[in-house]
């Protein structure tokens, strides 16, 4: 592995401080100590580092047998596990995704990174079912869909006690699982084909995953500034309260050149303490041909194997000096209430936008024809913009910024008199002209919300199944824990064309065919079939349709009622 990561044993000696003089002599310096504390204690958190960073590349070695076995026995087999995925507890995300084909993680951060990285083949959800009330289930159900995910896993069906399963002990569902099924039944009929078929959309804005940083972001006073994984739920909160949309990219991406300005506009670093060489110059480019990038504290202080530099790797960029790493200082900021600054960190080059108790906050500079955004205090603050009593000078400040980098919202969201609605998710898919979009809130209290339209278009209310403009904006209510859908088209939903035989008998297989000969895209269609006004349930069924005929076979049984047939 090490020979792998480092190619020369001089590298591996200059990054651990040692004198190999062969490669059979690396090995663990002590064998009662398999994780390499003595190293990290002792300041060497290269040498320990690349012990986590072995764990978790030997775990996916592991796992890879098992696929290679099954892909022998079923080619199509799709190999992975459920369970893991902590975001900052050793697990490296990017690997576990490249190397399985499917993956079932517990509900966390993580879940944003494998969204990301998963093509389109890969199964990917979560574990629910360990709530007895509606709420609870239906915030984790509509969480997984409208973060991309294409199924649903429900730990059980049968149990009764510290969880309650899917079924009581009558055979009937719980009360809970009555009401999960009743507001989700649109995804069962059709919502759920066309999301798999259509392409979750986002903003051109990339936030970097650094599996090293994740490790290592506790060490030398790192800890005082918060967690890793608190960072980054700053960080999705500003997009998100912005009404925009991101995606993880990993250090291995930025190493191979997926840090593309023609894709990606803006960069976002929470906590990446931990940038190789590669991964810096990656971003001075990104930079310099027009790319915005917005970082936080420790930015780059240790390379890419979490050897402590000298220097920050992007300081010079972000235009500061800095003195050394050490713990946060706590001070009080009236628009985003306590934030843990750095005090060794002053600026050069850069121009400080906003001062705390002396310290500067919020730090600009330029490079090349782009701009860094230098956060001296960690991203967590920046969760803040969702709570009604923060102020929204940081929200208009940022939204400006982006919007001079091409990036701006989709769709704006307008609450009570007037300003920004908060606390909401805004998701979109794309499917030909057709938009299909989601608002979901998790948390506070139900509220009307007018969402705005970058043009007039046809909106159909997919929970409602109604046209509810065919204007620039429309108002709904926007209810916790329970996701709104809408489907926006540049017109009318044009009309669905179904060509059926005349008549048919008992024991016949009707062949029919459905399609939209006006359609730009695919269509979810529900079919349903009364005979004689009595619902035939057996027929039921989603149709994913588009311009080209779609063949139907519906099967008539021996006993089913005779006389005249609605599909």
């Amino acid at each position: 592995y090490l020979r792998g990561e480092y190619g020369e044993l001089a590298r591996l000696n200059q990054s651990w401080g040692t004198q190999f003089a062969d490669w059979s002599q690396v090995g663990i310096a002590d064998p009662a100590d398999l994780d390499e504390t003595a190293a990290l204690k002792t300041g060497n958190t290269a040498r320990w580092f690349d012990r986590q960073a072995f764990k978790s590349w030997n775990f996916v070695r592991f796992c890879g047998k098992y696929r290679t076995a099954y892909e022998a026995l079923d080619p199509q087999a799709k190999v992975g596990f459920e369970g893991a995925g902590l975001f900052d507890r050793g697990d490296d995300i990017g690997l576990i995704v490249g190397s399985n084909t499917f993956w079932s993680p517990y509900p966390g951060t993580a879940d944003e990174v494998i969204r990301s990285l998963a093509p389109r083949e890969f199964p990917r959800a979560n574990w629910m079912g360990y709530t007895k009330d509606a709420d609870s289930l239906l915030a984790k159900y509509w969480r997984m869909v409208v973060l991309g995910m294409d199924s649903v896993w429900w730990w059980r069906w049968d149990c009764i006690g510290r969880f309650h399963g899917w079924l009581a002990p009558d055979l009937r569902p719980f009360p809970a699982v009555t009401e999960l099924l009743a507001d989700t039944r649109m995804v069962r009929e059709g919502l759920g084909d066309l999301l798999l078929h259509s392409t979750r959309q986002d903003d051109g804005i990339a936030i970097l995953y650094s599996y090293p940083s994740s490790l290592i972001h506790q060490q030398r006073g790192g800890a005082s500034f918060g967690s890793y994984e608190s960072a980054h739920l700053g960080a999705q909160a500003l997009v998100r309260e912005l009404g925009l949309e991101f995606r993880y990219i990993t250090d291995r991406m930025v190493r191979d050149g997926e840090l593309d300005n023609a894709a990606i506009s803006v960069l976002l670093l929470p906590r990446a303490e931990a940038l190789g060489d590669a991964e810096a110059e990656a971003i001075r480019r990104f930079v310099e041909r027009g790319g915005l990038v917005v970082a936080d504290v420790r930015t780059g202080i240790y390379d890419g194997h979490c050897r402590a530099r000298t220097k920050a790797a992007l300081d010079e960029l972000f235009g500061v000096r800095r003195e050394g790493v050490g713990d946060a200082i706590l001070a009080q900021d009236g628009e985003l209430g306590t934030l843990k600054l750095d005090s060794r960190v002053q600026p050069t080059t850069g121009t400080a936008l906003k001062t705390v108790t002396g310290v500067a906050a919020f730090i600009a500079n330029t490079s090349g024809t782009g701009e860094t955004l230098f956060l001296n205090a960690d991203f967590s603050a920046m969760a803040q913009l969702a709570q009604p009593e923060a102020a929204e000078t940081v929200a208009t400040d940022m939204a400006l910024r982006l919007a001079r980098f091409g990036v701006l919202p989709e769709y704006t969201l307008v609450g009570h008199a007037g300003a920004r609605e908060r606390g909401v998710m805004v998701s979109r898919w794309q499917n030909g002209d057709a938009a299909i979009v989601s608002l979901f809130r998790t948390a506070g209290v139900r509220s009307e919300v007018k969402v705005l339209l970058p043009h007039a278009a046809a909106v159909y209310d997919l929970r409602r199944r109604e046209l509810v403009t065919t204007g620039r904006g429309f108002t709904t209510a926007v209810v916790p824990n329970r996701a709104s859908f809408f489907a926006v088209l540049p017109s009318k939903a044009p009309a669905a064309k179904l060509v059926l035989p005349a008549e048919a008998r008992p024991g016949d297989v009707v062949a029919a065919t459905v399609s939209i000969p006006r359609a730009s895209g695919l269509h979810a269609l529900r079919l349903r079939v009364t005979a004689a006004g009595t619902p035939l349930d057996s027929l039921d069924r989603n149709v994913l349709v588009g311009q080209e005929p779609v063949r139907l076979a519906l099967p008539i049984a021996w006993n089913d009622p005779t006389g005249r047939y609605d599909i």
